[in-house]
Parts: structure tokens; sequence; C-alpha cells
């Protein structure tokens, strides 16, 4: 793949990104019912996640899947982007401090989860499958204890 077109995959995701989002179910008649849009919160979460599962079954073999783990890793770092300077909910009547000392620890955590991910797709660039499995366990571990101080924050 030439250089410019993977300079210029990040700016096609994030454009798309910034699309209003509407998620339709149907009811019982079949008919779609239209849905609050998600938040860009929300949309970058969702973006997280997706490329999380795809990379997480691509990484088992490097070789084969090096592109796909390079467009799952793209869409991560527009993702974390994203998120950075979305709105973080909290509980209204939340003291004014805390809500400023929890709005920056998301944002540090979502800055460390961005390097990670630009770690593990040096590691792919370098075809260093060690490194690329060290960076999704790192990771991880960033996921699961920024949900822990995030989400539902009281």
């Amino acid at each position: 793949m030439k250089r410019s077109a993977l300079f210029a995959l990040p700016l096609f995701l994030a454009a798309s990104w910034a699309l209003p989002a509407t998620s339709e179910s149907a009811d019982p008649a079949g008919q779609p019912i239209t849905q609050a849009e998600d938040t860009p919160l929300q949309l970058a979460m969702g973006a997280l996640k997706k490329g999380k599962r795809g990379l997480k079954k691509a990484k088992a073999d490097l070789a084969a899947n090096r592109a796909v783990i390079l467009q799952h890793l793209t869409s991560m770092e527009g993702a974390c982007l994203q998120a950075i300077p979305a709105e973080l909910p909290l509980p209204e009547g939340i003291d004014a401090e805390r809500a400023a000392l929890l709005k920056v620890g998301f944002k540090r955590r979502m800055t460390e989860t961005l390097e990670q991910v630009l770690v593990m797709h040096a590691a792919v660039l370098e075809k260093d499958a060690a490194a690329l499995e060290a960076g999704y366990k790192a990771m991880s571990a960033l996921e699961k204890s920024g949900h822990r101080e995030f989400r539902d924050v009281e």
C-alpha cells in the first residue's frame, strides 16, 4: 500500500465518524424505529470496541492478517482521537472540582489508550508479533481500569 494511502485512510475514517448516526430497530409490525442519536463518546467507544474485537481475532496470525490488523488499528486511532475531546457524562450535583478531575483523568486515560494503539501499529509495521501482543494486553488493562474509574461515576 502506498504511503499516501495510509495517511488518507485516517482522514476518511475521521470524516465518516463526524456524520450523524442513528440506530434503527423494528417494532412488532416491522416498521423501523429511529432512536436518539448516540453521543460522540458512545460512537467512539463503539468504534474502539469493534476494532478491538477485530484485532483480537486477526492478531493470531500477523503475517496473514497484517492489512486487516492495520485497518483495525487505524480505526481505533481515530476513535481515540474522537473520544479525547468528548464530553464525559457525569451525574447531576457532582462537585465541580471532582468533575474537573474526572474529565482530565478521562482525557489522560484516552491519551494512554491512543499511545498503546500507536505502539501496536508500530509493532505491526515492524512485523513484531510479540510487541503487538504486549500492546494488546496493555490496552486491555487500560480499558478495564478506565471502565472501573469512569463508568457509572457517582
